[in-house]
């Protein structure tokens, strides 16, 4: 379940937490107390009332890598756009775009896992150092196909794309990627 969280100098659920960050559980009635700085540790929480009302905090990366050339960096922005991220500036990006309407669950299956492991992907295989790296995430997702909620996984070709704000990523050549992820076992009814 999501936490619940108060910013506001009003509506402050406690005296002497006036201007304090709470988060509260609504699976207890613990309320746990941070400071207004700590705000980029809760960015998962849906905000129930006072400065960030009703916005769903997003997903963030930040990366810097070393020696990558203009190419590479707008193939990596476009896999991210395509997969619904959205570029905030230079190597920054977030999940769900700001703003979205038709994102009203994250897919982790199919938009958030593969822009993740494609990433991982380029910097093995490119050798280009990381010079610095972020992810901040708090989040709850999940997929329920008796309550139509969510999306479970999907071939490449199924999974809603994005149109980038440069095609430097073909939209073919990530689903055929997405569909080249393969368990290295025999399962279900594969025979060996």
């Amino acid at each position: 379940m999501r936490p619940q969280v108060c910013f506001s100098r009003h509506e402050a659920p406690y005296s002497g937490h006036d201007g304090w960050l709470s988060i509260k559980t609504t699976r207890s009635d613990r309320v746990i107390h941070r400071s207004q700085n700590d705000i980029c540790t809760f960015q998962g929480a849906y905000c129930t009332s006072g400065l960030l009302s009703g916005e769903e905090m997003p997903v963030v990366i930040t990366f810097d890598i070393e020696g990558a050339p203009p190419q590479e960096r707008n193939r990596i922005q476009s896999l991210f756009e395509r997969l619904g991220w959205q570029n905030l500036g230079g190597s920054s990006y977030r999940y769900p775009k700001l703003g979205t309407t038709d994102q009203p669950v994250e897919d982790w299956f199919n938009h958030v896992i593969p822009a993740l492991t494609l990433f991982r992907q380029y910097l093995i295989e490119s050798k280009r150092p990381l010079s610095c790296f972020t992810l901040d995430i708090q989040s709850t997702t999940g997929c329920d196909p008796n309550t139509d909620f969510g999306t479970p996984p999907v071939a490449g070709k199924s999974v809603k794309l994005y149109e980038p704000k440069n095609a430097s990523f073909g939209k073919k050549q990530l689903q055929k990627w997405i569909d080249s992820l393969k368990f290295p076992y025999d399962v279900g009814d594969k025979k060996p």
